[in-house]
């Protein structure tokens, strides 16, 4: 009888522990649950962020394997954000609306060397951008990233839903094209003059050429360049 209650005590004892460990099990469990909420919040509340201001914080405020995310994903968006800001300061300081003045092209011409070279450039340049870009938002990049941050499959698909720069890159190789066709415009029109430098000439604030069948093609061209140019400000909106 003694040995039966001995028995029935560690029995007891024994449901009492697994029972225990189970709670404990549960408590982590939740607590894991509650804490991983909190890591995402915080992510998004770092992607809104990124979002609003197109500037990349790189301080990592997230812990654990959201801290990989986090990474991954600021990372990516920098590299993105650089070259989207690196085209547009080309673009923006090249001096191109002063190029078809009077004066520029009295103290330029008639071969715009410098000019057409500056072109070129830009436009190549506005080519290795898009490619870029690209590149970013293509699925290939993001797998390889994800693969390099040593992400899991539950946290590359999170990475893979928050980096989607499908639409965005899309609009903006559509402005890109839409201004390397403006400065191809540009490169048409002074190799134009280039090609007919004998037959005009700047008088004070005019080019004048020695023929209407001259002057009425130059002034198409104008005309379509200005068509271009609108049309970069009606796909930029």
């Amino acid at each position: 009888m003694e040995n039966q209650k001995k028995s029935n005590v560690k029995l007891i004892v024994l449901i009492a522990i697994v029972a225990f460990i189970v709670l404990v099990a549960i408590g982590i469990v939740v607590f894991n649950i509650v804490n991983s909420g909190i890591q995402k919040q915080i992510l998004f509340g770092q992607i809104d962020e990124i979002n609003s201001s197109t500037t990349v914080d790189m301080e990592i405020k997230t812990k654990g394997e959201y801290a990989k995310v986090e990474k991954a994903l600021k990372e990516h968006l920098k590299e993105y954000y650089a070259t989207l800001d690196n085209i547009t300061n080309t673009y923006q300081d090249t001096g191109l609306e002063n190029m078809l003045t009077a004066a520029n092209i009295s103290a330029t011409g008639p071969e715009f060397k410098d000019q057409k070279a500056k072109l070129e450039s830009i436009t190549k340049a506005g080519e290795e951008a898009k490619t870029k870009i690209i590149d970013l938002a293509s699925d290939e990049y993001k797998i390889k990233k994800a693969k390099t941050a040593e992400l899991n499959e539950k946290y590359s698909s999170l990475y893979y839903q928050i980096v989607d720069l499908t639409e965005n890159s899309e609009k903006n190789v559509k402005v890109i094209s839409a201004n390397n066709e403006y400065l191809n415009k540009l490169l048409e029109i002074l190799n134009y003059l280039s090609d007919n430098k004998n037959n005009w000439k700047v008088n004070d604030q005019m080019i004048e050429f020695t023929t209407t069948e001259l002057a009425n093609k130059y002034n198409e061209l104008l005309n379509e360049a200005k068509v271009l140019a609108a049309k970069i400000v009606t796909i930029s909106q």
